[in-house]
């Protein structure tokens, strides 16, 4: 390429480069560059990626004051879509259902700013505060007359983690997230002191009657049984359960290691088999004696040894309970837990707004109640103690009557 030329773009910034990659930037206004055409960019894109592995160049950034906050978005649902972990920290690319649903967000949010904000824009937290104030009036889910906190929260962590991308890649001009001062809007649901963060928070009683009612119930398939033991006793994620082997499960240490998880692969892609959801997911849960003789009733039924998948539930496991569903080897999917969840919710054994998820809420607080540092059930539970703190460490209501009536008779 002729170095004038070349001095010419570089000087210009008409060049960035954004993982190991060279892109190109067209303005008309510059003479020098109007015969320039796609095809010789490309050329000249291949030239240079041949010098910088020789260590010729070094990289050059683009800086543009003007860019619209539209375009970022773009640019940032783009490397989401594109990017090894989308910033999650762990093996495997972003979900395709969480990049749905950041999309999702993103484009709802996009709605209350001008048409062509700029994303150095001072009035940005402004806008967005008022953004948030409306859009917690929206109906919510399960119940809830209005959006709950946590949706509240993700529509503010969708739009921060776009500023976070586009800070740390350089080429916009900006200096610090403007989301982070956005000022907190709470929702406007009424405030159960017993509510776990996301989900209803199982007492102890619920998930006992919920496995009684699947180990004296014989028209319901025996896996439910299972099922919701490892989700009460073991506090795992419904895709960590579904994707366990019997290899998993150590009976000589009373330990389950979990290796894996299976996730939405996207629209018509079905479900893929993948790994935990963070590098705290790789970990060993110990196995209590009550679960110990669930999982070996299960080994020795029938249901698990239709295949030889060495999966704790088989791979044809919805044949058992979904008679439309008549092929052969097809994962299970996380959705399984829907069906006894639902059946639980028609008997009157569990309220409507409860979940499946709600379990692992159950799990981190009960052991915290009986005195087990956070420290060890994050470990167990492949968080951090942060999140712990935040999401899935509440009160009981059935522990917090035991200590009542006990002041209230004298014995403490």
């Amino acid at each position: 390429m002729d170095k004038r030329r070349f001095n010419k773009v570089s000087n210009q910034k008409n060049l960035y480069i954004r993982d190991s990659v060279y892109y190109f930037r067209y303005k008309q206004k510059w003479t020098t560059l109007k015969a320039t055409t796609k095809a010789e960019a490309i050329k000249e894109k291949d030239q240079l990626l041949a010098q910088k592995k020789l260590g010729i160049l070094n990289d050059f950034h683009y800086s543009s004051k003007d860019t619209k906050l539209v375009d970022m978005l773009k640019e940032y649902v783009k490397w989401i879509e594109t990017s090894p972990d989308g910033g999650l920290n762990h093996k495997d690319k972003m979900s395709p259902s969480l990049v749905l649903q950041k999309k999702y967000f993103l484009s709802r949010i996009l709605d209350y700013f001008p048409n062509n904000i700029k994303t150095n824009d001072p009035n940005i937290s402004k806008y967005f505060s008022k953004a948030l104030e409306d859009i917690r009036k929206r109906p919510g889910k399960k119940g809830n007359e209005y959006l709950s906190q946590s949706t509240i929260t993700s529509y503010k962590m969708s739009l921060s983690g776009a500023f976070t991308w586009a800070i740390k890649e350089g080429v916009y001009n900006i200096t610090h997230n403007p989301i982070k001062t956005t000022k907190d809007v709470k929702s406007l649901n009424i405030i159960d002191p017993y509510k776990s963060k996301h989900h209803e928070l199982w007492e102890r009683s619920e998930f006992d009657l919920a496995l009684e009612e699947y180990t004296n119930n014989k028209s319901v398939p025996e896996t439910y049984y299972p099922l919701f033991a490892l989700g009460g006793y073991g506090g795992m994620r419904i895709g960590e359960i579904v994707s366990l082997r019997w290899s998993n499960y150590d009976e000589l240490s009373n330990k389950i290691n979990v290796y894996n998880n299976r996730r939405y692969a996207g629209l018509g892609m079905g479900y893929e088999e993948t790994t935990p959801k963070s590098l705290n997911g790789w970990r060993s849960i110990p196995v209590c004696p009550e679960l110990k003789e669930i999982l070996k009733e299960h080994k020795e039924n029938h249901y698990s040894l239709v295949l030889n998948s060495g999966y704790i539930f088989s791979d044809d496991f919805p044949i058992i309970y979904n008679s439309r569903k008549k092929q052969k080897n097809v994962f299970v999917t996380p959705h399984m837990d829907s069906v006894p969840i639902n059946d639980l919710r028609d008997k009157g054994i569990i309220p409507k707004s409860y979940t499946f998820h709600g379990l692992r809420h159950h799990f981190g607080s009960y052991w915290y109640a009986k005195g087990v540092k956070l420290e060890v059930i994050a470990k167990w539970m492949g968080d951090d103690v942060e999140t712990l703190r935040k999401v899935y460490i509440n009160v009981l209501k059935e522990e917090s009557e035991y200590y009542e009536q006990r002041i209230i008779s004298g014995e403490i």
